[in-house]
């Protein structure tokens, strides 16, 4: 299954940068997300609950941050399993500004499922994992947002 699109902060991309890489920002922005626990640099073990149609599971697994170019590119490797089945992938994410005050990231993603999961097809997972992502942007941006006003 693949996975891509953009969004835009109306924000710098230093400060973009930032807050795609506070581990506590990650965490509220995960959906489901019941444990966000660093283990190394920039590696965190997880704990999600998820549902997709009626199959609903608690998955655990491990997010790393690779190839990291700092306010530019970074690659987001997930492994996690559950009683419902498995998913491993990977995300590649480019920053970019399009001006003082406004950022696009555009992203792009695979990921490998087995398992129960893997019955629903890539036709269902993908609306699901696309909202998901866009749900992710949002509350980042909705967190910058609040930060940008308390400072």
């Amino acid at each position: 299954m693949e996975i891509s699109g953009e969004y835009k902060f109306k924000a710098p991309i230093e400060k973009v940068w930032g807050i795609l890489m506070n581990p506590n920002a990650l965490k509220a922005s995960l959906p489901g997300c019941e444990k966000f626990e660093e283990t190394a640099p920039d590696t965190y073990d997880i704990t999600i609950k998820v549902g997709v149609g009626m199959i609903k599971g608690t998955y655990t697994g491990r997010i790393s941050i690779a190839d990291r170019q700092e306010q530019k590119y970074y690659k987001l490797l997930v492994s996690g399993q559950g009683s419902s089945g498995f998913l491993n992938g990977e995300g590649e994410f480019n920053l970019s500004s399009l001006g003082p005050e406004e950022t696009q990231v555009n992203y792009s993603g695979k990921a490998n499922v087995g398992g129960t999961l893997a019955g629903l097809g890539a036709r269902m997972l993908a609306p699901v994992a696309k909202k998901m992502g866009n749900d992710f942007f949002k509350s980042m941006d909705k967190q910058l947002q609040a930060e940008t006003k308390s400072v």
